[in-house]
């Protein structure tokens, strides 16, 4: 099985990324940041079964060109946990990817 996770280097997406591939299965990352090096080191041993891609989830043409390489399940992974503060001064932002961004993925 093939496996999408959106906010897939972050930290919960690289908890279901280590299960899967310890299951046997193929997992590709998709987020704004890259690989962390200390996963980068853990998921060595799993060669070409871990794909990682950059980029954002806002970016339709992005999320639909990842989505249309064979693909079994999708997690949706991808957020902002805010601050009081940046809930007040970032709305629209937190609302577009941790609703929002959902609707094409869907």
């Amino acid at each position: 099985m093939h496996i999408l996770v959106f906010g897939g280097t972050g930290f919960v997406g690289l908890n279901i990324a280590a299960t899967m591939l310890a299951r046997g299965h193929a997992v590709t990352l998709y987020d704004r940041a890259g690989l962390p090096p200390a996963a980068q080191r853990a998921f060595a041993v799993h060669g070409d079964r871990l794909r990682v891609l950059q980029g954002d989830v806002l970016d339709r043409a992005a999320v639909e060109a990842a989505i249309g390489a064979a693909v079994d399940v999708i997690v949706m992974g991808a957020a902002i946990t805010a601050s009081a503060e940046r809930d007040a001064a970032d709305p629209e932002t937190i609302l577009q990817v941790n609703l929002l961004a959902q609707v094409p993925i869907l």
